[in-house]
């Protein structure tokens, strides 16, 4: 199919329909850390507005891609985002990860320390 053509065969839907299968297959499996990490966030009252599963992948996936050593991330929350960025970061990367509100940066401490993750991520406050 060219592109602009205006129609999709039916091969053409076929494939970007194994396209999305193996994307679900291998990109988007459950896991375990982050499933339990967002089962921590929940049980705080703070707001839903984290990045999802798949969100979190694709950020791992342009640090990787970029070959980052550094990563700055502004806004924390529960640091969900940031976990998932660190944990493409080679073992001396740094992440270094902002939020003005206390209660945020307890909670993504906590989380931070869960993930195994404090040798690589700096939360600061202000």
């Amino acid at each position: 199919m060219a592109i602009g053509s205006g129609s999709k065969s039916i091969v053409d839907l076929h494939k970007a329909a194994e396209v999305d299968d193996y994307i679900y297959d291998h990109l988007l499996t459950e896991d375990k850390l982050f499933a339990e990490i967002l089962e921590r966030c929940s049980q705080h009252p703070i707001p839903l507005i984290h990045v999802s599963p798949a969100q979190g992948k694709f950020l791992k996936l342009l640090v990787q891609m970029m070959g980052a050593k550094r990563v700055l991330e502004i806004g924390t929350l529960a640091a969900y985002s940031t976990i998932w960025m660190a944990s493409a970061l080679p073992e001396d990367g740094q992440c270094i990860t902002l939020d003005f509100d206390e209660k945020h940066v307890a909670i993504a401490r906590d989380n931070i320390e869960f993930a195994g993750m404090s040798h690589k991520i700096e939360v600061i406050q202000g």
